[in-house]
């Protein structure tokens, strides 16, 4: 199946994206069963939503997602980039639930990847497994090591062995915008190190071993903001690296924690990562059409977990906006 077929199919289903309008009317429910009706109608699993499932309709959504994407997916190497992004994520996930008393809540975990969840608890909990062997190994250096009672330290490990199985699977893909893509997360990850460990007191070389080459940032830079007292002002200052994330993030962080910080960074980051593939979604003889479903849907479906999340707990109108993606 072509990229022409495959993204023809795309632009038919893209239509059962819920639009940003339909987003915010759910934000705004008045109570858990009026949102529950508005996601039946926006084509939830309707048997879940009924029995006030939320969480089984979000698996099922998720796994639905997934199915589509493997279905369109014409290159096995983007294949591999994004399913691999969703072991990964979901094994950093069981190692946070399991070893650094993370609740299982508060954390997206994704059905429905060539990696079952089940099997990635299966290995963790038993060490019986058969996959991808440089997860193996990451997931093993973790348990055996105090770096499973940190969950930064679990990020680190885990997303370092994520990247090198990325770049690696990239280099065969003629698409700039999957190979930016790939750079920008990187750099995003890496500034996020910064920020946290910024308040440890750790050093130069205890930083240096937790960033992730490849970026467009180079290692050096981000040493250099780390030296300095406010290190997103320093990236700011010299106007070279996604100046508007940056400004975006100190405007709407003024005078917040490092904790909120850290949230509006990773919101505004995803939005910029988002809008690379949104802005070629109409290249219809290139790869960027499905993966810019994919990675909407899959947007679409954090963001629906977050307000129903918030909705359940009453939780302020605040706590939500500095976790909200946008819409694409």
């Amino acid at each position: 199946m072509g990229n022409l077929f495959a993204n023809g199919r795309i632009v038919v289903i893209r239509n059962n994206l819920m639009s940003a309008e339909a987003i915010n009317r759910l934000a705004k429910a008045e109570n858990m069963s009026v949102a529950l009706s508005m996601l039946t109608d926006a084509g939830y699993n309707a048997e879940a939503l009924k029995a006030g499932d939320f969480e089984k309709a979000i698996r099922l959504e998720q796994a639905k997602t997934i199915e589509v994407f493997e279905s369109v997916a014409t290159n096995s190497s983007v294949r591999r980039v994004f399913l691999s992004k969703l072991n990964y994520h979901n094994a950093k996930a069981l190692l946070k639930i399991k070893f650094a008393g993370i609740k299982e809540g508060d954390l997206m975990l994704y059905d429905g990847s060539d990696i079952s969840v089940a099997e990635l608890n299966r290995f963790i909990e038993q060490g019986d497994g058969n996959f991808d062997t440089n997860l193996h190994a990451a997931i093993r250096e973790v348990i055996d090591t105090s770096k499973r009672e940190s969950p930064r330290d679990i990020d680190l490990t885990i997303d370092g062995a994520l990247f090198e199985v990325i770049k690696n699977e990239i280099r065969g893909v003629k698409c700039t915008t999957l190979a930016t893509y790939v750079k920008s997360e990187i750099d995003f990850i890496n500034i996020l190190s910064v920020l946290r460990t910024k308040p440890l007191n750790f050093s130069v070389d205890q930083l240096a071993s937790s960033l992730i080459s490849g970026g467009n940032i180079p290692l050096t830079t981000l040493i250099m903001a780390y030296a300095n007292e406010q290190p997103l002002e320093f990236l700011n200052s010299i106007r070279l690296y996604y100046p508007q994330v940056i400004a975006d993030v100190i405007d709407g962080s003024a005078q917040g924690s490092v904790g909120d910080i850290t949230l509006i960074l990773e919101r505004e980051a995803d939005n910029y990562l988002l809008k690379l593939f949104d802005e070629k979604k109409n290249n219809f003889t290139g790869i960027q059409p499905y993966i810019a479903y994919y990675l909407s849907k899959l947007n679409e479906i954090r963001v629906v977990k977050l307000i129903l999340i918030a909705i359940k707990y009453e939780l302020p109108p605040e706590a939500l906006a500095k976790r909200m993606r946008k819409i694409f």
